[in-house]
C-alpha cells in the first residue's frame, strides 16, 4: 500500500466516525456535537462524497440528527442513495468515542487544507491540537 493511500482511508475512517459522533451524542439528547462543528466545518471539507451529503443533511435538519431524520432530510434532497441507512449504522458502530468529534473535525478541516494547500498544519496536529 503507498501512503497516499493509507491517509485517505484514514481520513474516511474519520469521517465516519465525525458522522457516528454527532449521531451517538444525539441519542443521548443533546445538540452539542452538531452545532459545535458546523461551526466550523463545511461539507466541503468532507472527502468521501457520501459522507458529505450525510453531513449536509444533518446541518439542515431543524431538529436533532438522529438515523431517521438524517435519512428523511437526505430523501427530501433527492440525495439519499442505496445503502446510506446502512452506512448511518456503521457510522456509530465504528467510532471509537463520541466525546472526540471535535477532534474529528479539526482532523478533516486539516486534511481538506492539506488537499488543496491552504495550510501547513499537519493532520497528526490537528487531531492532537484539542488533547490537553
Amino acid at each position: 500500500m503507498n501512503d497516499k493511500w493509507e491517509i485517505k482511508q484514514a481520513m474516511i475512517d474519520t469521517e465516519d466516525s465525525l458522522i457516528g459522533a454527532i449521531l451517538i451524542e444525539s441519542a443521548r439528547g443533546t445538540n452539542e456535537a452538531i452545532t459545535k462543528v458546523s461551526k466550523i466545518l463545511k461539507p466541503d471539507h468532507f472527502y468521501s462524497i457520501r459522507d458529505k451529503r450525510i453531513y449536509q443533511a444533518m446541518i439542515i435538519f431543524p431538529g436533532a440528527p438522529h438515523i431517521i431524520n438524517t435519512a428523511l432530510e437526505m430523501n427530501n434532497q433527492n440525495t439519499l442513495q442505496p445503502k446510506d441507512c446502512a452506512h448511518l449504522s456503521y457510522t456509530i458502530s465504528i467510532t471509537p468515542c463520541s466525546l472526540d468529534y471535535m477532534d474529528y473535525a479539526n482532523a478533516i478541516i486539516a486534511y481538506h487544507n492539506s488537499r488543496n494547500g491552504l495550510s501547513t498544519n499537519t493532520i497528526k496536529g490537528a487531531i492532537c491540537q484539542n488533547i490537553q
